[in-house]
């Protein structure tokens, strides 16, 4: 273990009746879900009910506590859908998982505790853009777009020397 990581302590995943209220009141209702499962509008509504959510928070702190999950957060629906009509080649379609709600719910809160927790600890490598705070995933594309470019136009303009040469 490093020794930053060390001092910090261990990750607490310990989940509370507002965080996890919180959490549900953020999601937005109108994305799809396994469709087995209860729906998103279903939890963000028993989350605002105090028993409510006091269950489905303990629900959820043993699934943290004890490093499992749940047979029906096992089920993942892919779909793929096309980015361009009739374009049906595989890389040229997008593809979504449907997944349980909750266990949606419970990768985002433990990926944003982890993440915090490393960038805290100083361990996040620089070039990891995506989900951080004042950093964009479309920054790190576009570094190595250039990077991709000067490299070509350096060969290019080798290529050229070589055969005016």
């Amino acid at each position: 273990m490093l020794d930053t990581i060390r001092e910090i302590g261990p990750l607490d995943c310990s989940i509370t009746p507002e965080k996890n209220e919180s959490a549900w009141r953020k999601q937005n209702e109108r994305i799809g879900c396994e469709p087995s499962s209860l729906y998103f509008s279903h939890y963000k509504a028993a989350s605002q009910h105090p028993r409510l959510n006091a269950i489905d928070m303990e629900y959820r702190n043993i699934l943290f506590q004890v490093g499992i999950t749940s047979k029906s957060h096992a089920t993942i629906i892919d779909i793929e859908i096309l980015k361009k009509l009739n374009e049906l080649r595989v890389e040229k379609m997008c593809l979504l998982q449907m997944m349980d709600p909750e266990y949606q719910i419970n990768n985002k809160m433990i990926g944003r505790r982890i993440l915090a927790y490393t960038e805290k600890a100083g361990e996040v490598a620089e070039d990891q853009h995506g989900s951080r705070k004042n950093h964009k995933a479309i920054t790190a594309y576009l570094n190595k777009k250039v990077l991709c470019d000067i490299i070509w136009q350096k060969k290019r303009a080798g290529a050229i020397a070589i055969n005016d040469a």
